[in-house]
């Protein structure tokens, strides 16, 4: 348990200095030339909350077209990939507090699950190691995130090189500050005599 608060104290610290602190420098966001024009064509085409995706393959083909023309419908969406525009909308229909009490706490809360994840994992297979194996051990599954999230979503979702590089900076290093931490409490227990 103490490995998991201290764990979310480094990691919600760490993701503070990182996504609001460093922000301004390191967030590679680009700014819309007329969103209230953006906003408004969202509004009258995005009706639910939900992600977007364009362009979007036809799910729901009319039952009764033919095989020439389901191949027809196949083809133009390739090419409508191929041309692009590609992208995504994560679409809120309603607004939100721009960064409420409520928002911090469960992201803390998120914070605790992970570092007591990685806590019991590190008890379960870290035996009788070091300091800094135990602490290499956090630090690994900082680049498993960082592999099977972050450079998956690149390859499959077409993230952007420099944000996917951010989101990795993050858990790397975010994970190291935390095995720092979660290693010095997280410690093998003693053999037992007899």
């Amino acid at each position: 348990m103490l490995g998991g608060v201290l764990g979310a104290v480094v990691l919600f610290v760490w993701g503070f200095l990182y996504w609001v602190v460093l922000s301004e420098r390191l967030l590679p966001y680009k700014h819309m030339t007329d969103e209230a024009a953006v906003v408004e064509v969202l509004q009258e085409n995005l009706t639910e909350t939900g992600i977007y995706w364009f362009p979007m393959p036809q799910h729901d083909p009319d039952p009764d077209a033919t095989a020439d023309e389901k191949q027809a419908a196949k083809e133009a969406y390739a090419e409508r990939h191929r041309q692009g525009p590609l992208g995504a909308v994560s679409y809120l229909v309603e607004g939100r507090e721009v960064m409420p009490l409520s928002r911090l706490a469960k992201g803390f809360v998120i914070n605790f699950a992970s570092a007591l994840i990685a806590s019991i994992m590190l008890c379960c297979a870290c035996g009788r190691r070091g300091y800094a194996a135990r602490v290499a051990f956090v630090f690994g599954l900082g680049l498993f995130v960082a592999v099977s999230v972050h450079l998956i979503a690149r390859n499959y979702m077409f993230d952007p090189l420099d944000f996917t590089l951010l989101k990795i900076g993050d858990s790397v290093v975010g994970w190291l500050l935390a095995g720092l931490a979660i290693a010095a409490v997280v410690k093998p227990r003693a053999e037992t005599a007899g």
